[in-house]
């Protein structure tokens, strides 16, 4: 039974790893999306 356990621990904390890594990657990617400007509506570029 311990086996089944340790094998189990080692498994969750592997998916958490993995979810963390997943969830800072789109982080990262909704910041840099967010970094770039939209570009203005050809009607308000002044011209």
């Amino acid at each position: 039974m311990p086996t089944k356990d340790k094998e189990r621990e080692e498994r969750l904390a592997k998916a958490l790893r993995d979810n963390l890594r997943r969830r800072k990657e789109q982080e990262r990617a909704r910041m840099a999306d967010a970094a770039e400007p939209e570009p203005a509506p050809a009607d308000e570029r002044g011209g």
